[in-house]
C-alpha cells in the first residue's frame, strides 16, 4: 500500500513551454506555494499534458502535410511548364510514392521527359529504374 502524502499549495505561476528542434516538446511547469516560510515558491511541479502535446502533433501533422502538398504543386507546376528539374522530381515522387501513388510507368514517363529536357541527373535515375 502506498502512503500519500497530502499538501495544501497555492498556485503562483504557471510557465507553458514548447521547444521544436526537430521534436515536440510540450510540458507546463507549475510553481506552487507550499506554505513553507520562503520568499519564493518551494514546490515545482512539471508536468507533460497529453492534450497539449496531441494538440501540438496534430498542428504539426497539418503543417508538414500542407508544405508537402505545396511542394507537389510547385514540383507539378513546373512540370507542366517544361521545367527539367520539376519533371525530375514529379519523376522521383512517382519512383517513391512521395505524396503520391507509387507508378513506375509515371516515373519513367517524368524521367524521360527531364532528361530530354537537359537533366543529366534524371538520365542517370532513368538508369536505375527497373527494367519492367
Amino acid at each position: 500500500m502506498t502512503d500519500h502524502l497530502r499538501i495544501q499549495a497555492v498556485l503562483v505561476s504557471e510557465h507553458i513551454t514548447y521547444i521544436n528542434d526537430g521534436h515536440d516538446i510540450g510540458h507546463i511547469q507549475r510553481e506552487y506555494d507550499c506554505g513553507t516560510p520562503m520568499t519564493s515558491p518551494v514546490c515545482i511541479i512539471t508536468t507533460n499534458t497529453l492534450g497539449h502535446l496531441k494538440q501540438m502533433a496534430q498542428k504539426k501533422e497539418a503543417l508538414l502535410s500542407e508544405n508537402k502538398n505545396r511542394a507537389i504543386k510547385f514540383n507539378q507546376d513546373a512540370a507542366d511548364k517544361g521545367d527539367a528539374y520539376g519533371l525530375m522530381r514529379m519523376g522521383e515522387r512517382y519512383r517513391d510514392g512521395d505524396g503520391v501513388p507509387k507508378d513506375l510507368a509515371k516515373a519513367k514517363d517524368y524521367l524521360t521527359k527531364a532528361a530530354a529536357a537537359g537533366s543529366p541527373d534524371a538520365a542517370d535515375e532513368l538508369k536505375q529504374l527497373p527494367a519492367n
